[in-house]
């Protein structure tokens, strides 16, 4: 008798879609658990800021990320013109700026910072236990968060909808908002410290991560900031994958690039915003200014947040149940210490207690999943709900939907000539070798100087590994997408949104890069 078919059943009522771009592999059973519960972060910043109702779900069939847009509800329209009213007034999104730099942010590093320097080696297995419960409940108080926040589409939207009143390309203004975002290349100037106080030794050359630390001072202290606040990032939203932290050979890479110089870098800034305001007719100097300076800080906030409410929250509870599954691994209580990342949130206690889940089932937990991981699962499931009436806004919440509309435009405007590049960053032409990578811990154990990164798509985990390319290409990628923020941050030539990049790059072939043309073409195929 056969094994049975695998199911696939909508998670809940509506129509659910796969969204394989964002998660292109089955997530481990904690994760499927975890996420769920952040998506009502959405629902809280529609209805903060008076917009639609946003009651997107987010859930997992067989390990498959999928998600749905929410079934159409009534609409209170008086309170939402309220709300939209509110928020234009008193322009809500400066105040969101200001508690986010203030308040949220501070807040959430230091609870990462307290759980990161915790030696968990220490603990007695009840103290485990409370310090996973302790990262879990972390991540799933900061990343709705995230969810939620709307200062960059409200800010930056509110520019480019003025920007098209006056005849201004969006492409122009947004590359004015270039050097606005420090905390994108932050780890640049990390790493730049801890190469400065190398070379001010004379260590140019560290075989290992303890001979830095040895050196003491600004490369001692660097070192260890760049660990605590960088090394247990996830890469993308996944608990599997290695973080830097657990990869030195990695993070001696980054030092030896930044040590060999990250090569000239063009960054426009105010020179852009400068010649931008020349195009604007001078009656409307006044109103470019004042958008212009919400919209430069908002702009970052996005991949900011990334980091500080998800990836870092999230890779604490990696950290934590690497540590979990050592002790149940030496201890015989499971097959391979990885089976952990199988158990419920609840089930974890229980294993660290002698009891719960037994290893053999932990074990299927993982073969399932590595099973499902070769399936491709439907891009639908469930049934569409009916289409909702239409909705007329009124004055308020019109304007404030336009301002969003016009953020979503320049995130999802198909590129003009299917054969370039959505977007470019820079000017000028860069022939390198393709370092085709798959993540960004590949990328930093292979990248050289003057190698050329091409990647399918990018998140802030690849904030260490930007400034170590001579050029960047990305597959999926848009004006507003992380690749081409931190390419305008760092002055690095890139040329995002490739049709069919990696089709035809391949690893170790020699490209030419052109902004200007918006492409990247291959000079010299890989030897053999």
């Amino acid at each position: 008798m056969g094994a049975e078919p695998v199911r696939w059943e909508a998670p809940g009522p509506g129509r659910w879609e796969s969204a394989l771009e964002e998660m292109p592999t089955p997530m481990c059973r904690l994760l499927c658990e975890l996420l769920p519960c952040t998506a009502h972060g959405w629902s809280i910043g529609s209805r903060r800021y008076g917009l639609l109702p946003n009651d997107a779900r987010v859930g997992s069939v067989n390990g498959w990320f999928f998600f749905t847009r929410g079934e159409p509800g009534p609409v209170d329209l008086e309170e939402l013109e309220r709300t939209a009213a509110e928020t234009l007034a008193t322009k809500r999104w400066r105040g969101d700026l200001r508690r986010w730099r203030e308040e949220v942010r501070p807040s959430v590093v230091a609870t990462s910072r307290e759980l990161v320097r915790v030696d968990l080696g220490r603990l007695t297995d009840g103290e485990l236990a409370q310090h996973v419960q302790q990262a879990i409940d972390h991540f799933t108080v900061a990343a709705p968060l995230q969810l939620a926040s709307n200062e960059r589409p409200a800010a930056v939207g509110a520019l480019l909808l003025a920007a098209r009143a006056w005849g201004v390309d969006p492409r122009a203004l947004l590359e004015a908002l270039a050097g606005s975002a420090p905390a994108t290349s932050s780890a640049e100037l990390v790493l730049d410290r801890i190469a400065a106080a190398l070379r001010a030794a004379g260590r140019t050359d560290p075989p290992d991560l303890d001979s830095i630390r040895d050196v003491g001072g600004d490369a001692a202290e660097a070192l260890d900031e760049l660990l605590t606040d960088y090394g247990w990032r996830v890469f993308d939203i996944d608990l599997l994958g290695p973080t830097l932290a657990e990869r030195p050979e990695a993070v001696l890479a980054a030092v030896r690039a930044a040590l060999a110089g990250w090569g000239p870098r063009s960054r426009p800034g105010q020179r852009a915003l400068a010649a931008l305001r020349a195009a604007v007719p001078e009656r409307h100097h006044g109103e470019l200014d004042e958008l212009a300076v919400d919209a430069r800080a908002a702009y970052g906030v996005n991949d900011e947040g990334t980091v500080v409410l998800v990836s870092m929250p999230l890779g604490l509870v990696r950290r934590a149940l690497l540590e979990v599954g050592r002790r149940l691994h030496d201890r015989g209580r499971v097959h391979a210490a990885a089976d952990v990342f199988e158990a419920e949130s609840g089930e974890l206690a229980e294993l660290l207690g002698g009891a719960g889940p037994s290893a053999d089932e932990l074990s299927d937990r993982t073969r399932f999943r590595a099973e499902m991981a070769l399936v491709v699962p439907p891009r639908t499931l469930g049934d569409a709900p009916p289409p909702a009436p239409p909705v007329e806004l009124p004055q308020h919440a019109r304007r404030l939907a336009e301002i969003f509309a016009a953020f979503n435009r320049a995130a999802t405007a198909p590129a003009s000539d299917p054969r370039r590049a959505r977007v470019s960053v820079g000017s000028e032409v860069v022939r390198g070798r393709a370092v085709v990578a798959v993540e960004p811990i590949d990328a930093v154990l292979r990248l050289a100087a003057g190698d050329v990164l091409v990647v399918v798509t990018t998140t802030a985990a690849y904030n260490t590994i930007f400034p170590m390319a001579a050029a960047v290409a990305v597959q999926e990628g848009h004006v507003m997408s992380h690749a081409a923020v931190l390419a305008r941050e760092l002055g690095l030539p890139a040329v995002i949104g490739v049709p069919d990049l990696l089709t035809r790059v391949a690893d170790g072939d020699i490209v030419e890069v052109d902004p200007g043309a918006g492409t990247i073409r291959v000079v010299e195929p890989r030897a053999g």
